[in-house]
Order: C-alpha cells, then sequence, then structure tokens
C-alpha cells in the first residue's frame, strides 16, 4: 500500500510503464485493516513552532515536572 501511495508514479516512470499494485485484492484483504493513508512529515517550521508553544505552556502548566520533563524527552528525540 505505502508503495502504491507513495511511490507509484514514479516506478511507472523508472520501470517502462509497469504499474506497481497490491497482490492482495480487495476481497482478501485481512478484515479490520485500516486503509493506508500518505502520512507527510512536518517541516522544520512546523516542529519550531510546536516546541517553541511548548516550552511556552511550561511556565503556565499546572504540574511542571513530568510536563517539564515530557517536553525534555520530545526535544531530545526529536
Amino acid at each position: 500500500m505505502f508503495l502504491e501511495l507513495r511511490h507509484k508514479v514514479e516506478l511507472h516512470r523508472m520501470t517502462g510503464g509497469r504499474v506497481v499494485e497490491c497482490p492482495i485484492d480487495e476481497m482478501n484483504r485481512p478484515r479490520g485493516a485500516k486503509d493506508a493513508q500518505l502520512r507527510i512529515p512536518p517541516n522544520e517550521p512546523e516542529v519550531g513552532t510546536l516546541f517553541t508553544g511548548w516550552g511556552g505552556e511550561l511556565a503556565t502548566c499546572r504540574k511542571f515536572a513530568p510536563t517539564a520533563r515530557n517536553y525534555a524527552a520530545s526535544k531530545l528525540m526529536s
């Protein structure tokens, strides 16, 4: 599903007209599976806005220690 959503056009060009399709048709897919959706990661300004706003909330948060811990852990992971 990822290839179909994200790279279908590129693969079509690279392979000379062959289309990438999932070998499992709609009738034989496992039940309860959600449809895959294209996830586009945020760009640098959006990430900066997130952490700037989150850092500003530290001054007014109700419980400072858990919020500061989560902020620091998320900042390290980013």
